[in-house]
């Protein structure tokens, strides 16, 4: 019997030592947070084979996979509900500051997310960097939003390539759109926002990223705040093609690296030729395939002979969708003449508008996209193979109306016809929506001279309005739908009429943008006065 309460005693005690989650409140909202760290920030002297990180409540396990240690050095993390331990797997430098970073993408119990990311700094001898950089980051998402710091100092920065070289201080971003980087030395930075994706700590072309208006410099341990706006991936590479194949005698599919557009196509965009005679073989039309972006099919105005031919594009013609244009690799692609006829029937493929749609806008605008080129001459055609069809629908806001596009007599370029028919669609119009009108000043304390874009946002990204203003002064923006908005200024150095938010190689930084923090009311029919609009030093 004793040795029974003596074990029952032994089996309490050792379930008194496991951490378990205590079960709160369903309506827990409170982010989780780092409380303490061992060894303390800005220690100096210290040589510890690992840190202790103590939160303010318990955290997932997922916490383990979101540590950032700099410089490196290999780690492992332990994790114990309420507090995790990052365990150095040799020695650290000597003389050395070091950071330990908790990032953001990991939960509480209740899912909760940090407001922002924690980090400690300490150094294994007398002396500790202490130098820091705070910004801002305005971004759809701070999913996987990491702050990239380059240290410039003896080096050439337009040899600095983040697609290449990971930086040596990464910041996660939090939910509140704010970051600290701290242990930087006196000195010049880059420093970026990267929507690291696959989070390789790598600027990879597919991944949207914000560059600021200058490096930053530390002076004395402190550099002026840094203000990011992220934006959309930047496509630098220039598409080719990389096949052609005859699938009829008078049809040739080029297909590209990646889709192009088609909208400054002509018939010398690509260049069809006799391998043997070195005849240039005319052609009728030049097109997008129906079946993707990245093919375009070029219909010959004679029938290919057996044989083999070459196919190359034009580079000054043929473009993707970011304005790069085709690469001109030196080679043609060769393919083989095909000594099928063409049966295929013109079609329809697809319309813009799906039948019975609801709160279409006058005035209507509806495409039609045919399986072929088609044979015509009328300005309404915006390729060869898409019909734009526009309607002003009369019909009252809220109201059901139609319209009919007659079909008749179309055939391809190669003589394909198709069944006459009228193509008619069912539509609900919008409600009414009078509009309004914001009115205000802009006064330019920093003498940067414009030309600026007064934009009004919807949300983070969505422009509603963009009003361009050469200076400073009186402005007044109209049809401003009804809602509640932001408003910002970009200043438009470069004069293309958007915002740059900077390009990675070649190097170049981002456009000055200043945030108007109050929102705009704007209501139907009236007029928003007297918004007054200061630009200075942020």
């Amino acid at each position: 019997m004793q040795r029974s309460i003596y074990l029952l005693l032994a089996i309490l005690l050792s379930s008194c030592a496991v951490k378990v989650a205590p079960s709160g409140g369903a309506g827990d909202k409170v982010p989780p947070a780092v409380r303490t760290f061992l060894p303390a920030n800005g220690s100096t002297n210290v040589h510890p084979t690992s840190v202790t990180v103590l939160f303010n409540k318990y955290v997932d396990p997922g916490v383990r996979s979101v540590v950032i240690v700099q410089p490196e050095v290999p780690y492992r993390v332990s994790y114990a509900g309420n507090e995790i331990s990052v365990d150095f797997q040799r020695e650290l430098d000597s003389n050395t500051t070091y950071s330990v970073t908790i990032g953001t993408n990991y939960t509480d119990t209740h899912n909760n997310r940090p407001e922002q990311s924690a980090t400690v700094v300490f150094s294994t001898g007398a002396q500790i960097d202490t130098g820091t950089i705070s910004g801002t980051v305005r971004s759809a998402t701070t999913e996987n939003l990491i702050i990239f710091c380059y240290s410039l100092d003896g080096m050439n920065a337009d040899t600095l390539l983040p697609s290449h070289t990971s930086p040596r201080n990464r910041m996660p971003v939090g939910t509140s759109g704010t970051f600290t980087i701290n242990g930087l030395h006196d000195g010049l930075y880059r420093v970026m926002a990267v929507v690291d994706v696959n989070r390789n700590a790598l600027l990879d072309p597919n991944e949207d990223f914000g560059m600021p208006t200058s490096d930053t410099r530390i002076v004395n341990g402190t550099a002026h705040p840094v203000h990011l706006h992220v934006g959309p991936a930047r496509d630098v590479f220039r598409p080719y093609l990389s096949r052609a194949r005859s699938t009829s005698t008078r049809t040739i599919i080029a297909t590209m690296s990646e889709n192009v557009d088609s909208s400054a196509f002509t018939l010398t965009s690509f260049m069809v030729r006799d391998s043997v005679s070195g005849a240039i073989v005319p052609l009728r039309s030049v097109s997008i395939s129906p079946e993707g972006r990245d093919r375009v099919v070029l219909h010959t105005t004679t029938e290919l002979t057996p044989g083999t031919y070459l196919v190359r594009g034009d580079s000054a013609t043929v473009r993707d969708s970011a304005g790069n244009m085709l690469a001109d690799t030196g080679k043609p692609i060769r393919c083989i003449a095909s000594t099928a006829a063409d049966t295929t029937r013109l079609r329809i493929v697809s319309t813009s508008m799906a039948d019975s749609a609801r709160k279409i806008s006058s005035p209507v605008t509806f495409d039609i996209r045919f399986s072929d080129a088609v044979d015509q001459s009328s300005a309404d055609w915006i390729t060869p193979s898409i019909y734009r069809y526009q309607h002003r629908s009369t019909a009252k806001s809220g109201t059901w109306d139609s319209l009919s596009v007659p079909l008749r007599g179309l055939r391809s370029v190669l003589g394909s016809s198709m069944r006459d028919t009228v193509l008619v669609r069912r539509f609900l119009t919008s409600e009414r929506s009078d509009p309004g009108t914001v009115a205000g000043t802009l006064t330019d304390s920093l003498n940067t001279g414009g030309p600026y874009l007064l934009r009004i946002l919807l949300g983070k990204d969505s422009i509603v309005a963009t009003k361009v203003l050469q200076g400073g002064g009186e402005w007044t923006i109209e049809n401003v739908p009804e809602g509640t908005y932001t408003m910002d200024v970009v200043l438009d150095a470069n004069k293309n009429g958007r915002y740059d938010h900077g390009r990675l190689l070649p190097y170049l930084p981002s456009e000055y943008v200043w945030t108007v923090t109050t929102p705009l009311r704007v209501r139907a029919r009236w007029t928003v006065d007297g918004v007054a609009i200061l630009l200075k030093q942020e």
